[in-house]
């Protein structure tokens, strides 16, 4: 019995907030990498590694979506990422994920 249109977008819905729940990890994880770059005086941006990661996750994309798409999406990733590292003078980096959510709103 083929699956109903209803039922293919619960499960895309499910699958956003899959995502949403992965990516709000990730920038957990971000925020780590931040405190232990500014203990260590390491620069936030590494323009380097962000091209090998960005290279690296389009040499594992197996479609449907073209390696375009997958490339903007993890560049917009990175930015985000990016964004809530590099808190603005008098933030916190707490004030700057906060900030870097309302912007998205």
């Amino acid at each position: 019995m083929p699956t109903s249109l209803e039922n293919l977008r619960r499960e895309v819905d499910q699958l956003n907030l899959e995502i949403l729940e992965l990516f709000n990890l990730r920038g957990a994880r971000v925020l780590e990498i931040a405190r232990h770059k500014r203990a260590n005086g390491l620069p936030v941006r590494d323009r380097r590694r962000e091209a090998e990661r960005l290279d690296r996750v389009i040499a594992h994309n197996e479609g449907p979506f073209g390696d375009d798409a997958v490339r903007d999406l993890f560049r917009e990733i990175i930015e985000a990422s990016i964004q809530i590292m590099e808190p603005k003078r008098g933030e916190t980096t707490c004030d700057s994920a906060l900030r870097a959510t309302s912007t998205r709103l």
